[in-house]
């Protein structure tokens, strides 16, 4: 029996699911300033361009040889201000969202997932993945066979060959199309997900992420942004599975908890003296049961 469900999905932080496309800041956007980053219509770009041959050269030039390097302050905004090339900057722009960035430097944007309008949205598949680690979680938590079925593969390899990567792709399979009930596999748990419902425009938000002394610049659909989709469920009930999700955000977020408290010492004083039941209780008023 089928349960088909309408369901929303809320942003509690920036989220990126990433399309693959890496924008350039040579020919595919301009930073208006710290807080504002402008994509362009590359069609429209290209038709003023090519106009004039010298624009189209240098340009070209510009792309494919990089002379616009990041120790230069020149950048697609410099060649269209310096020759004049636009009256203004809105004859190109095809979109404008909200930048955390540092302007000077001049890095790729890992883009979102988008329409062909442009507008972002949640891939079903991508919601069908959270939904099959939710189902994978809960089986290995409270399958007892889980666990030694694990080791008799990683042992395997030990004994076999150290250095051959252990191999989980049984595990993948079975969870394909399949969910748990009763500690064994149902087929066809997860029959349909569907993408979500389009995103206005200006829901998305470029971020430079920190990583030690790397920065990567990514999209990201902005926090508090709710779309819709459907999931449709074979012999199981939406119930069941999210009470299973919400298990899942809440040991996730403890196990979080616990790597600051042991790996961050410098932490402010309320973290510090922070109790484990008053950790409990805010991860608790963050999760909608």
């Amino acid at each position: 029996m089928s349960e088909k469900t309408k369901l929303k999905i809320t942003t509690i932080t920036p989220v990126s699911i990433g399309s693959g496309v890496e924008l350039s800041p040579y020919s595919d956007y301009i930073v208006e300033d710290k807080n504002t980053i402008c994509f362009i219509n590359k069609r429209k770009l290209q038709d003023i361009i090519s106009k004039n041959d010298r624009w189209l050269d240098m340009y070209v030039a510009g792309v494919t040889m990089r002379m616009y390097n990041n120790r230069s302050k020149n950048d697609l905004k410099y060649f269209l201000d310096k020759y004049g090339i636009v009256r203004n900057l809105d004859e190109v722009i095809s979109s404008k969202c909200i930048a955390k960035i540092s302007p000077e430097k001049k890095l790729q944007i890992k883009a979102i997932v988008k329409s062909p309008l442009q507008e972002p949205y949640f891939p079903g598949s991508s919601i069908k993945g959270g939904l099959k680690t939710v189902l994978m979680y809960d089986w290995l938590k409270t399958n007892r066979n889980a666990e030694m079925k694990i080791k008799e593969v990683i042992n395997g390899k030990i004994e076999n060959d150290e250095k051959k990567e252990v191999n989980f792709d049984w595990l993948e399979k079975e969870f394909e199309y399949k969910g748990i009930e009763n500690g064994n596999f149902v087929p066809n748990t997860i029959r349909q997900v569907t993408d979500s419902t389009p995103l206005p425009k200006r829901s998305n938000i470029v971020i430079d992420c920190c990583r030690e002394d790397i920065t990567l610049r990514c999209e990201c659909i902005k926090k508090n942004q709710t779309s819709e989709f459907e999931l449709t469920l074979e012999e199981y009930q939406w119930e069941d599975l999210s009470e299973q999700a919400n298990n899942y955000a809440f040991d996730s977020l403890k196990r979080e908890f616990d790597l600051i408290k042991y790996q961050i010492k410098q932490l402010s004083k309320e973290a510090e003296n922070m109790e484990d039941d008053e950790m409990i209780e805010d991860i608790n008023n963050c999760i909608e049961k």
